[in-house]
C-alpha cells in the first residue's frame, strides 16, 4: 500500500521553491538594474552647478530642466517602489499567488523601464 501523504510533500516543496526562486531572481534582477541606473547617472553625468535636462518631448524638445541632484529621482523612485513592492509581496504571499506574481512582474518591468529612462537621461545630457 502506497501512502499518498508522503507523495504530496515533495510537490508542495517544489512549488514553494519555484516561487522562492522566481522571487529571488526577480528581486535580484530589479536591484541590479536599480544599482546600474544609479551608477550610470553618477558615472556619465558629472556633478555640475548648471542646469541639466530632465525631460525631452518630441514636440517641444527639452521641456524640463533642473539641478544635478534631480537626476537621481528616477533611480530613487525605483528603489522606493522596489522596497514597497517587496514588502507587499511578503504580505500577499500567503494570501494570493496571483497578486504575488503580478507584483513580482510589475516590479521587474518598472525597474527595466527606469533603467531605460536613466540611460536616456545620460544620452540627453551628453
Amino acid at each position: 500500500m502506497v501512502r499518498l501523504q508522503n507523495m504530496e510533500t515533495p510537490v508542495k516543496k517544489s512549488a514553494i521553491s519555484k516561487i522562492s526562486r522566481g522571487f529571488l531572481l526577480a528581486t535580484v534582477t530589479g536591484l541590479v538594474l536599480n544599482i546600474l541606473a544609479w551608477a550610470l547617472l553618477l558615472w556619465k553625468i558629472p556633478y555640475t552647478e548648471e542646469v541639466v535636462f530632465l525631460h525631452y518631448n518630441i514636440f517641444y524638445g527639452v521641456d524640463l530642466v533642473g539641478n544635478w541632484r534631480q537626476l537621481f529621482l528616477v533611480p530613487g523612485t525605483g528603489l522606493f517602489i522596489l522596497v514597497i513592492n517587496i514588502l507587499c509581496i511578503f504580505y500577499f504571499k500567503k494570501m494570493s499567488r496571483e497578486i504575488f506574481g503580478i507584483l513580482l512582474v510589475m516590479t521587474l518591468l518598472l525597474e527595466v523601464f527606469l533603467f531605460i529612462s536613466a540611460f536616456l537621461l545620460v544620452l540627453l545630457n551628453n
